[in-house]
């Protein structure tokens, strides 16, 4: 028996588990993305670039954003139309979906997530085929770092740009020069650059210098505070939903474990990440769980 079951075991293998168990186990294909969607090539290949009007909708529209993310990487899992009931959209998304599949334990579930996931990484198209969704690349270029870096959602530093915020106009033009092409972006880069002081940060954030790919730990406690947030969502939504499933409750020694349980299944003694500190662990996943969506509709 692999550790991760071992894990589950544990915390009741609930057929819920399956999404952190899989959320635990992409990190390392996340931060390949990441790391990727970071070389400036793949925004200045034109092959890549959407227009200007669909990219600058990405960030007014994050729901479309992280709809095709999830629907790219675990298309069985996730629903096209609109769902307007959570007891709706679990059925839906989750549990009719995994009758068809005849997923009925959670070593049936951990598998199909596996085998949806490894259609997206490892197959003919691989990782950059992947990044040529323009919705997925955007989630790694910009959201994503917007997160980790910053502590904010693409869309707020983009409202904040459009009013007039110097430093948000700064932070996004570091990831985004297409920024400029905004007219009330463009006219306030017109008066910064009149500044000495703020002439040289915009020449700075123009070539990227200021961009800083994230590290493995960074997407780990991302991805920890994502299943923080899953948990949050279902602990609220399920016991309104009429579905006979309880809720499995995984703390911050919870999520070291698991996150632990995959290190070791890969031979590693343990994940070495990850915050030793369970106080410190808990105010990063704290942290991080506030840049994720508090709904389960936005959420998948």
């Amino acid at each position: 028996m692999s550790e991760i079951e071992e894990w589950s075991k544990r915390h009741g293998d609930s057929l819920l588990l399956g999404l952190p168990i899989q959320m635990a186990k992409a990190s390392e294909a996340v931060y390949a993305l990441c790391m990727l969607a970071s070389q400036d090539k793949l925004l200045a290949e034109e092959s890549n670039r959407p227009s200007h009007e669909t990219w600058i909708c990405f960030y007014r529209n994050h729901r479309r954003v992280r709809t095709v993310f999830f629907d790219s990487f675990f298309p069985a899992l996730t629903a096209r139309e609109e769902q307007v009931d959570v007891r709706d959209a679990l059925k839906e998304r989750v549990f009719q979906r995994l009758e068809r599949k005849e997923a009925t334990s959670i070593a049936d579930l951990e598998s199909l997530l596996d085998s949806e996931f490894s259609k997206c990484v490892e197959s003919e198209r691989g990782l950059s085929e992947i990044l040529a969704i323009p919705e997925v690349l955007f989630f790694f270029r910009i959201a994503l770092p917007c997160w980790y870096q910053y502590g904010r959602t693409p869309g707020q530093l983009f409202r904040n740009s459009l009013r007039g915020c110097k430093e948000s106009i700064l932070k996004l033009l570091n990831l985004d020069p297409r920024i400029q092409e905004e007219p009330k972006i463009r006219h306030t880069l017109f008066e910064m650059q009149r500044s000495e002081t703020y002439k040289k940060k915009v020449s700075r954030a123009v070539t990227g210098s200021l961009y800083r790919p994230p590290s493995e730990a960074q997407v780990k406690i991302l991805l920890a505070g994502l299943i923080d947030r899953y948990q949050q969502i279902l602990t609220r939504t399920m016991p309104k939903s009429g579905l006979p499933i309880d809720v499995p409750k995984l703390g911050e020694q919870s999520l070291r474990d698991l996150f632990d349980a995959v290190a070791q299944d890969k031979g590693l003694e343990m994940e070495e990440d990850i915050p030793d500190s369970p106080e410190a662990f808990y105010k990063a996943i704290y942290r991080n769980r506030k840049t994720w969506p508090s709904s389960l509709n936005d959420l998948m």
